[in-house]
This record gives C-alpha cells, structure tokens and sequence, in this order.
C-alpha cells in the first residue's frame, strides 16, 4: 500500500471490521488528525524558525531537508546532534545528515540498511549515491543494530543492485579515483 492512500485504507479496513462486528464505526479521526510532524501552521514562519535553528550548523540546503523531511519532528535529529556534534557531517555529497541515519534507525523502525537509505532517508532515493556514502550509512547502522553487522556487506550489494550497473561502476570508480 503507498503511504499517500494508506490512512483512506486505513479507514476502509476499521470500518468493514465494526460492520463485520455488526457495530456502527467510529468517526474517523485520522482525516483531521496531522501525520508525526505535521503541526506547522504557516510554512514560510516554520521554515525561517529551522533556518534561524540550523544556522551557523548546517547549510542552508541541509536546513531545508530537515524541515521538509521531518516537519515539526526536525528537533529530535538535531538532539541527536547535541549527543554527539559527529552526527552534524553530511552523508557523502548528500544533504542527509548522519544524525538521519541514527535517527531512522532508533526512532522508525529502520530495520535493514535499505530502509534507511530509500524510505527513511533521502541517500539513496534520487541516484546512486557510491559506495562510499553507502558504507557511511552502514557503519552507523551497524552501530545501532550489531545484531545485523553480519549482513551489511550482503546489504551493500542489494542496494547496488537496485541501480544500472554502469552508473554503480562509474560512481564508484570515481570516488576511488578521488581517494587514491
């Protein structure tokens, strides 16, 4: 189910239950109710609070991200970034900040390394993002989740796999150019 139809679907399958049950539904909430992050209000103020928040931290690009991507929730990835000031550097190239990465694990149920990078962070959701990136994220994955330490090799090459191999190649041979 895509998230963009799931609270109508949600409603649907609630209601066939009381009617099933032979009970008149509930009025549903979830129509009027704000998703996690939702309460803004005036997006122009919002957004110049979480520039006024991030400045002197983060670039102006960063900044954006984290209000758009998190809406009113920005505040919980930049106490992990109060925790620890390491969590502040950007993925690769990205506009993701580590903190994203730890905060997608610890707090959205992030479970493999692909959950991270595709649906719960924006690594990985244009392009390839290399390998470089990619193990960035892993190794604070691994840090929040070592009982999948194991697998995060095997979860590398599935990410990879999920773009043209000639875009893989070329990346990825670039940044080792870039590094060596």
């Amino acid at each position: 189910m895509r998230y963009t139809t799931g609270r109508y679907e949600a409603e649907r399958a609630v209601n066939l239950v009381f009617r099933k049950l032979g009970h008149r539904p509930p009025e549903c909430r979830t129509a009027t109710t704000p998703v996690f992050g939702g309460e803004i209000g005036n997006w122009a103020d919002f957004l110049a609070e979480v520039k006024r928040k991030g400045a002197g931290r983060f670039g102006e690009a960063m900044v954006e991200s984290l209000a758009h991507n998190y809406g009113a929730g920005y505040e919980a990835v930049l106490g992990l970034v109060d925790e620890d000031p390491a969590l502040a550097k950007p993925i690769g190239n990205s506009t993701t900040l580590r903190a994203e990465v730890v905060h997608a694990v610890r707090y959205e149920m992030a479970e493999t390394l692909a959950d991270v990078v595709f649906r719960r962070t924006d690594v990985a959701t244009g392009s390839y993002p290399g390998r470089v990136a990619l193990r960035e994220c892993a190794e604070l994955f691994a840090a929040e989740r070592p009982s999948k330490a194991a697998t995060v090799e095997s979860q590398l090459d599935e990410i990879a796999a999920r773009f043209p191999a000639r875009v893989v190649k070329r990346i990825d041979q670039n940044a080792g150019a870039a590094a060596g």
